[in-house]
């Protein structure tokens, strides 16, 4: 990923052995009062498959290890995709946006695999399959006060979210559209559209 392309108005810094990770946006130490004393960003790269179309839960029923009928919007759901004698062709954690268009979010290496077995398929069922890898941006984000900032930001009440690791919401923080995963205690991850992302950690920073 082109960092310096993502955020063209921050010094980035990252790691000499896995440029895919940012050990800094160019911030010093007298800058870290205003992170809540807390805050410590970095990116982990995944991949996103995204299906539309009105046969998209039909057409995802017969293939996966999960009921799609209960995906709701906001609650994501752990599958695996699997082949006629029921051998698993990859992971995935499946997402319903406000369009009932589903995001399946995956390891990278396994997209085009994914596409290509759900293409075996599609034929016959009126969804659309679109490699969306580069429109989406996983940022995780640690520290004790998280919460509190995302509060300054959200009409949510995270008071009982924060206590309840595994907790998913979708949201809006600071006026975007936003997927968080309570992975850890005071550790989220934080799904968002790559064309906001630059925003959102500016108002994070």
């Amino acid at each position: 990923m082109d960092w310096h392309s993502l955020f063209p108005s921050h010094n980035i810094i990252t790691n000499a052995e896995n440029p895919s990770i940012v050990e800094s946006f160019g911030e010093s130490p007298s800058d870290y009062k205003s992170l809540f004393k807390q805050n410590i960003l970095s990116t982990d790269l995944r991949g996103y498959i995204q299906l539309s179309g009105p046969d998209t839960e039909k057409f995802l029923q017969g293939q996966v290890s999960c009921d799609m009928s209960l995906l709701e919007k906001g609650k994501p759901m752990n599958g695996a995709h699997l082949t006629p004698k029921g051998r698993i062709t990859f992971l995935f954690s499946a997402h319903k946006d406000q369009d009932d268009n589903i995001l399946l979010e995956t390891h990278p290496s396994v997209v085009e695999l994914a596409i290509s077995s759900f293409k075996k398929y599609s034929v016959f069922f009126k969804t659309d399959i679109t490699d969306v890898s580069d429109q989406f941006v996983m940022i995780n984000i640690k520290g004790s006060k998280v919460f509190d900032l995302f509060a300054t930001g959200s009409p949510f009440n995270f008071n009982e979210f924060k206590n309840k690791k595994g907790s998913v919401v979708q949201t809006i923080l600071s006026h975007i559209d936003v997927i968080i995963h309570h992975t850890e205690k005071n550790e989220v991850n934080l799904l968002v559209r790559r064309s906001f992302s630059e925003h959102l950690h500016s108002w994070m920073s």
